[in-house]
């Protein structure tokens, strides 16, 4: 996933001019970049100061997004070096260049053009897919704005989206370039190949005394033996104390009958949904997708609208207006129909009905047993937290406070940072808590750590009883290791100079397999592939790939090693040219070049402007900041 954000963070100047185009909701109109002496300005576009308010509001929407891509594994120090802070402000000066350059070329855009881009944004639809008033309203006030100034960052926008329009649109690739990358992208190649593995490597001598001492020094990398640490703990969890925890029946039953309108589930239906023009379109989406077609390949040619846009998932009745969900849930299950309703024309499929209910009180009782327990096993955890707070703060060892309370103190280790013991296996003793390791492995030999709270109302404290620095193995603790690894380089060498005599002998022209069988190595015919190394035959590289594109039919490779220190010689035997009559990888490589050419004039036509208006950057603010 970090690689992907490596490879999303290349053309920061591009990405401001998409989010231009994407109307996104998650922007910024050039009035928040103008404030106070107060908010001083980390770069100037032209006439446009872009304040640190400006910055920093939308820094956090940025690192908010990454994490969200890379589920929470995204630091604060991976975003800076990701980029993700040159990210925003080239993006802000992306967007003060187009305000300034719409402004002044007078392009304007109606109040009914900003309205229908506000109505078909995504962020703004409900379940149903329908523009939601109460949707757009709460999505302003949770990021800050007011309507004024959201409609002008909208009009901004579209107002930009113009110029790139005229500048992108009409893009096309020649097709003759088209053919030509085709020809090559497609070309597919069949080859002989030979393997031979260091694993069959036979006759190789033991090493000597000497021999082990010498590989032993030159590879200590390999043989050492990482931090390890002592650590006693103890630990307050509600787990522990659920079984002494009793709830009686009435409670429980209480509960029940208190909560029996909630716990009563509506019925529900799970849906797909795509909003048409008029009855004609309705009536010839409906029928092409009753002949077979896919659903969402219908509504996508008609409207443009992704498959996440049609997939509205499981919906209520109360969840819907009226007309609409007495449409929706009279319809027959799998079959598209079509119906009217205020909003327009829709087609709806229904994959799946879901009858509602109420659970009897046989049928939850447990469950809502087991929520008062974890409720009073968590009060209990808390209050225990405070005598094992009083008691340490009475002088009590933590043998002697977990005594006190009851609790065994545990001692684990020697354990590394992975929670592993010195033959490299998983303790049985690790506490399930979450920065248990991280924070054992922050502390000093002898500390003994301040109460840590832990998500789910867990407590534990620990101490470093003791440490013990990596360093190299001792010869004479890893001494077979050494020795193996020996005989593994031995071997590959070996399988490195039986490739090397094998690539000799079948250097003239259709000799690889004679040549093989003479040294006792088998060969075998590849399927197919292209130059990528598609469809190659597992255990077969991009690196053998490459040399057989590089030769002529009958030519034969060098060694090539793959993985595992495996080597590789290879004869070409056949070129399978390209289809020409493949229309859709032509598409693709169409759609391909022209997405380059778009961006390489995107790419010049920021460069026009900073030369026009000007950009300065305060580097010195920004760091000072971040």
């Amino acid at each position: 996933m970090l690689d992907a954000i490596r490879n999303r963070t290349k053309n920061w100047v591009v990405k401001g001019f998409m989010i231009i185009l994407a109307l996104s909701f998650a922007v910024w109109g050039i009035g928040d970049m103008f404030r106070g002496s107060q908010d001083p300005a980390v770069a100037e576009a032209g006439s446009v100061p872009i304040r640190v308010s400006a910055l920093q509001n939308q820094y956090r929407r940025s690192l908010a997004s990454f994490r969200q891509m890379t589920r929470g594994q995204l630091t604060d120090e991976q975003a800076r070096d990701f980029g993700v802070l040159e990210q925003t402000v080239e993006t802000l000066v992306v967007r003060a260049l187009m305000a300034q350059k719409t402004s002044d070329i007078g392009i304007g855009i109606s109040d009914d053009a900003v309205r229908q881009a506000i109505a078909d944004s995504p962020s703004f639809r409900n379940e149903a897919g329908l523009f939601d008033r109460m949707l757009y309203e709460a999505a302003l006030r949770e990021n800050g704005y007011s309507e004024q100034s959201y409609v002008a960052t909208v009009r901004e926008d579209l107002a930009s989206a113009q110029i790139i329009g005229s500048l992108t649109e009409g893009l096309a690739t020649p097709e003759a370039v088209i053919d030509l990358l085709h020809a090559h992208r497609g070309e597919r190649r069949r080859a002989i190949v030979a393997t031979i593995m260091p694993e069959t490597m036979s006759n190789i001598s033991e090493p000597t005394i000497s021999d082990i001492q010498t590989y032993y020094t030159a590879n200590e990398a390999q043989f050492m033996a990482q931090e390890s640490r002592r650590v006693a703990f103890l630990s307050l969890r509600p787990a522990d104390l659920l079984d002494e925890i009793e709830v009686a029946d009435e409670y429980v039953r209480a509960e029940y009958d208190a909560r029996v309108e909630a716990l009563t589930v509506p019925n529900r239906r799970d849906i797909d949904m795509v909003v048409l023009a008029d009855e004609d379109a309705a009536q010839a989406a409906q029928r092409r997708v009753q002949e077979g077609e896919d659903f969402f390949a219908v509504g996508a040619d008609i409207t443009g609208n992704t498959k996440d846009d049609m997939r509205l998932g499981l919906v209520e009745e109360g969840d819907l207006l009226p007309e609409i969900a007495e449409a929706i849930f009279s319809a027959p299950i799998d079959e598209a129909l079509f119906f009217r309703s205020a909003f327009g024309w829709h087609l709806v499929r229904v994959n799946e009905d879901i009858p509602g209910g109420t659970p009897t009180y046989e049928d939850v009782a447990e469950e809502i047993r087991l929520e008062f327990k974890i409720k009073e096993a968590a009060d209990a955890t808390w209050a225990l937290s405070g005598r094992l707070e009083d008691e340490r703060a009475s002088g009590a060892t933590l043998e002697e406070a977990g005594r006190a309370l009851g609790i065994t103190t545990i001692s684990l280790g020697p354990l590394d940072r992975y929670g592993r013991d010195v033959k490299e296996k998983a303790i049985e003793d690790m506490p399930p808590i979450a920065d248990f390791l991280d924070n054992a492995f922050r502390a000093q030999e002898g500390e003994e750590s301040d109460l840590i709270e832990a998500p789910g109302n867990i407590f534990y404290v620990f101490r470093v009883d003791s440490v013990q620095l990596a360093a190299v193995k001792p010869l004479d603790t890893v001494r077979e290791q050494v020795a193996d690894a020996w005989r593994d380089e031995r071997r590959k060498e070996a399988a490195a100079a039986m490739a090397a005599e094998l690539a000799g002998r079948a250097a003239s022209a259709g000799a690889l397999v004679a040549a093989a069988s003479d040294l006792g190595i088998e060969t075998g015919e590849t399927a197919a592939f292209t130059r990528e190394g598609r469809n190659m035959d597992s255990g077969l590289t991009r690196a053998v790939a490459d040399a057989v594109f590089a030769l002529d039919e009958g030519e034969a490779t060098g060694p090539v090693e793959t993985t595992g220190g495996n080597q590789v010689v290879a004869e070409l035997i056949e070129v399978i040219a390209a289809d020409d009559s493949d229309g859709e990888a032509k598409t693709a490589i169409a759609g391909r070049m022209t997405e380059a050419y778009r961006l390489d004039v995107l790419d010049a036509y920021d460069a026009m402007l900073r030369r026009e208006y000007g950009v300065s950057v305060d580097r010195a603010l920004i760091d000072t900041i971040y």
